[in-house]
């Protein structure tokens, strides 16, 4: 290709730009209309999807167990903390009961049935639905969530009720597990008390019986040992028992009196939102595009139309 023919081909695509700006501008009323229509609709999609996008309030929390092991009652007392499951509180009734104390999360259960003609919608998968519970074993922490249409209010006093059910279930837990405890180690020292007094009695009895056998310089555990080793054995085991059981019960009735055991629940943030993305900027976008590009294809559809009919035309008078 010459230096001339080169000219000449830069000159006629120059001039295929020149025309197409030329028939953009030409239907620039249709290319407007089809852009205004795009964008509204776009607008429209937008907010219908923001009128529906729901927000997410959450709270941090933690249950503290090594507060409860490095209790010194709870050391002597030789209690099994059972850890809490969490995720009971959501299917258990009376739990979920609590929640719906809350007279605005009963009123919207109630709609949320109405809508959608759903009677077999559970209170329970209700709350399933919009309260959110994970742990996080890195910090070893909890996160409770609310997600739902704004109102913050009400996503509050959710997160709230939740740490409420929480702390007194703990409360609970502790009072029965201690109680229970309590009456084990009670019932175990009272028998290897009376076991031990028996025993007493009887080596009381056997050194009465070998008094012309002894002297002060005898050794009555040695003694005792030697002559009766069953009973011997049997003396350390129950004293073992004994002694064990008694410290037990300090350690219990220490923790009956300690209040702050029961207090392992820590928070370890303020209540905060989670900021989600909104796809109501994408969907306008997106309809602004969309606008732009049909009318310029309106606009090139419509001047190939017209072209062809005059062509048509043309050729008919011919």
């Amino acid at each position: 290709m010459n230096q001339l023919e080169k000219r000449e081909y830069y000159e006629e695509d120059e001039i295929d730009i020149y025309e197409l700006v030329d028939i953009i501008i030409k239907r620039k009323i249709l290319v407007l209309a089809i852009f205004i229509i795009c964008s509204l609709l776009g607008l429209g999609a937008a907010f219908f999807v923001r009128s529906l996008k729901q927000d997410t309030l959450a709270l941090k929390f933690n249950i503290n167990y090594a507060k409860l092991k490095n209790n010194y009652f709870f050391a002597k007392s030789g209690l099994n903390f059972t850890k809490i499951n969490v995720d009971n509180i959501l299917i258990t009734n009376k739990y979920v009961d609590e929640f719906f104390k809350l007279e605005k999360l009963n009123e919207l259960y109630l709609e949320k049935i109405k809508e959608g003609n759903r009677n077999d919608y559970s209170k329970s998968k209700f709350l399933n639905d919009i309260l959110k519970v994970s742990f996080n074993r890195d910090t070893n922490s909890y996160t409770v969530s609310v997600t739902m249409k704004k109102d913050q209010e009400l996503q509050k006093d959710i997160l709230n009720k939740y740490i409420t059910i929480i702390e007194s279930l703990i409360n609970i837990q502790v009072d029965d597990e201690i109680e229970n405890r309590y009456t084990f180690v009670e019932s175990e020292n009272r028998i290897s008390r009376e076991k031990l007094n028996k025993i007493e009695n009887h080596i009381k009895e056997i050194l009465e019986k070998e008094k012309n056998n002894l002297n002060k310089d005898t050794n009555i555990k040695e003694f005792i040992e030697y002559t009766n080793p069953i009973l011997s054995v049997e003396r350390e085991k129950v004293t073992s028992l004994y002694n064990q059981s008694s410290e037990m019960l300090i350690g219990l009735n220490g923790l009956k009196r300690d209040d702050e055991v029961k207090n392992i629940i820590t928070l370890d943030s303020s209540i905060y939102e989670i900021e989600t993305k909104s796809k109501a900027k994408m969907i306008l976008a997106v309809g602004i595009l969309l606008g732009i590009v049909l009318g310029i294809m309106s606009a090139f559809i419509a001047e190939f139309i017209d072209n062809y009919k005059k062509r048509t035309i043309s050729l008919i008078k011919k």
